[in-house]
């Protein structure tokens, strides 16, 4: 059985038409189930239920909605819904057909963007550094260093509406899951990626994302901006922690998490008031990492960007030193 789980906090306009695109889907409704969990009562009544749902009202992190949902599912694939995404009627026709073969543990669909009228976005009139998934791409813990760097080129970490996997891969990690502040669809890869079995990116565009106006605009103040990455980086350094204690320090997948661990912390460092020298340590640590994958345009772009940045926060602190004269 394949159970959906969506989850909902203190947005409900979007929510009917994720559900409706859950069950009118083309799989068999005894193969499937809903969970639907949130932090508010929400009426489904006027909606044609043909599946069995299963709703859980509670208040807490992320985690806790997907702790208290992913225990009270009864499918052994469990694959996840945002309340304002939208699947095609084939979704999970395809993810059962997908997880048939017993190797694949962790299962991610392309997507398309959609606005808040359900109107199909043209990528090419928003800003977005993501690269959709041009070919299916098989990948796992013995990859190269090559090919993971591909699956992160294409975001497979990325948008948890278009992320199926095993239960079996997260069971053990239930305690670390009900702390998770930010990013699941990241820990759920990084699990896959570590637990040994096979992901698979497939190119078939299955899942509706929605971009609303704010994340179209991109514009954030700093303070979000470093309230955000605060909550994202407890989930890499668990991720690490997992990595370096659970499956047999794995360097190759604990390299690339420090990598994602110190961009955070020198994100941060360069949006606070933090002391140049704490900003130049930090950097510094991002280049001993960042040494094995000198060959990666990103990380090259990546450089010059932070040297920028530092140079301009240098000179800042120095006007503001000699204003003080």
């Amino acid at each position: 059985m394949i159970s959906v789980i969506i989850t909902a906090y203190n947005r409900k306009e979007y929510l009917k038409e994720a559900i409706r695109s859950v069950i009118d889907q083309n799989l068999e409704k005894d193969k499937y189930e809903i969970i639907l969990v949130s932090n508010f009562d929400f009426d489904i009544s006027d909606i044609r239920v043909s599946v069995k749902v299963k709703k859980l009202i509670l208040e807490g992190s992320m985690g806790e909605f997907l702790y208290h949902a992913i225990m009270k599912a009864d499918g052994d694939i469990l694959t996840f819904m945002d309340d304002d995404d939208i699947w095609l009627p084939d979704k999970l026709k395809v993810v059962e057909e997908t997880f048939s073969d017993s190797s694949i543990i962790y299962y991610h669909n392309n997507y398309f963007y959609i606005n808040e009228r359900t109107e199909v976005i043209d990528k090419k009139s928003i800003y977005d550094s993501r690269v959709s998934i041009k070919y299916s791409i098989r990948l796992s813990k013995v990859s190269s260093s090559k090919v993971i760097a591909k699956a992160l080129k294409y975001r497979a970490d990325f948008n948890s509406s278009c992320i199926s996997i095993r239960k079996c891969v997260l069971i053990d990690f239930m305690p670390q899951i009900r702390k998770i502040m930010s990013m699941p669809d990241s820990f759920f890869f990084w699990i896959s990626l570590m637990h040994g079995g096979v992901i698979y990116l497939d190119n078939q565009v299955l899942t509706g994302y929605r971009l609303h106006a704010d994340r179209i605009s991109g514009s954030k103040e700093s303070e979000s901006l470093i309230k955000e990455l605060k909550r994202r980086l407890p989930t890499i350094e668990m991720l690490n922690n997992i990595c370096l204690t659970e499956y047999s320090n794995d360097k190759q997948i604990s390299m690339w998490l420090n990598l994602y661990i110190i961009e955070y912390r020198l994100a941060i460092s360069l949006l606070n008031t933090q002391p140049i020298m704490d900003v130049i340590s930090e950097f510094i640590e991002l280049l001993k990492v960042n040494i094995a994958y000198t060959n990666k345009l990103r990380h090259r772009l990546l450089m010059i960007s932070l040297l920028y940045l530092i140079n301009r926060k240098m000179a800042l602190q120095l006007t503001l030193f000699l204003s003080n004269k």
